[in-house]
């Protein structure tokens, strides 16, 4: 049976902007700027992201603490079709003090799933990791953290700033890369503070299916 596909559509119709806050700890979150989870089409739509606040340090004294948080700017978790749509960041601030265990960010998606397909599409801003204590690093990507599907046409312009001494994996485009990227830009730059760190230009680690 041919799949169904449910379309988001029209750019007018179709633009999300204001502030991402938080003042709870948690064990893993899901956060996307237009949806945390997409199985269906979402198409010519745009996200404008202010800034971010996550306001944790109230939760310290009780122990909660997070162990990860997987943002995209745009979608978190992408099975579906994404194609031109756009998502610009002013500051992803991953500063949180010490309830902050791992920045987990990309810049467009968080992880492109197997069977997903994002085309035509843009992400740019800044990605900045502070000097909150207690992080044990993290993965950035500056348009994916993960792809396990097909990403094609697509354009990343996003800067990444890492101004605390922690191990983190990075890549400009894409953090880790099991599948397809065709004709792609990366066009951001990168600053990292600790030389342990595993940094690619483009990808971050292009690994085995």
């Amino acid at each position: 049976m041919m799949h169904s596909w449910k379309t988001i559509s029209t750019r007018t119709e179709c633009i999300a902007q204001g502030y991402w806050s938080s003042d709870q700890c948690c064990y893993s979150a899901k956060y996307g700027g237009l949806a945390a989870i997409n199985k269906e089409t979402i198409a010519d739509c745009m996200v404008y992201i202010k800034s971010n606040d996550y306001n944790t340090s109230a939760k310290q004294d009780r122990g909660e603490a997070y162990s990860y948080l997987d943002v995209g700017g745009f979608v978190s978790m992408n099975y579906g079709h994404i194609q031109n749509c756009e998502v610009y960041f002013a500051d992803y601030l991953s500063d949180g003090g010490s309830c902050w265990r791992q920045a987990v960010i990309g810049g467009f998606a968080y992880s492109n799933e197997e069977g997903g397909t994002i085309e035509e599409c843009a992400s740019s801003g800044l990605i900045q990791k502070g000097t909150g204590n207690g992080s044990n690093g993290g993965t950035i990507g500056g348009f994916a953290i993960f792809n396990h599907g097909v990403i094609i046409n697509c354009i990343t312009d996003t800067e990444i700033e890492i101004a605390v001494d922690e191990n983190f994996q990075i890549g400009g485009f894409v953090s880790e890369n099991y599948k397809t990227v065709t004709n792609c830009i990366c066009a951001g730059n990168i600053y990292t503070k600790n030389s342990d760190s595993y940094v690619g230009g483009f990808v971050g680690n292009n690994c085995s299916g």
